[in-house]
């Protein structure tokens, strides 16, 4: 049995995961309603995004995200809410689920940056990079 002390300690353990900035149009359910959000950022157990509503910690959501026809959905748990910023926990019982959704988010992020990557070559030439030189 796990003691409340050792809870807290993986809780605030699973907050220093290493995050990455997403920027990325998703869905999430709320009392069998789908409202628009954004994934600011994302985390093996976790995701900050941005709504048009409040929502309460430890209400229970389905997040959608959707990418060429594919579609992904996960539980989620409100761990914070301060305005329309809000944190959730991915319901950690579910890894396929987990793997399954961020598979889909890094397909879009990586599908973005090539875009940049191409628009940037187009306007501007080959990419450069700064070289150093050592003495």
């Amino acid at each position: 049995m796990t003691s409340a002390a050792d809870q807290r300690t993986a809780r605030r353990d699973d907050r220093r995961a290493f995050r990455f900035s997403a920027g990325l149009a998703a869905a999430y359910m709320l009392y069998d309603e789908w409202n628009d959000c954004e994934i600011l950022d994302l985390s093996s157990g976790g995701a900050a995004v941005e709504t048009r509503q409040a929502l309460m910690k430890n209400d229970a959501l389905r997040l959608k995200v959707v990418n060429d026809g594919r579609t992904a959905f996960l539980d989620v748990r409100v761990a914070y809410s301060a305005g329309r910023r809000t944190g959730l926990v991915f319901d950690q019982g579910d890894r396929d689920g987990i793997e399954g959704f961020l598979t889909i988010v890094d397909d879009v992020l990586e599908a973005r940056a090539r875009f940049e990557v191409r628009e940037h070559v187009k306007r501007h030439g080959m990419l450069r990079f700064p070289v150093r030189v050592a003495p």
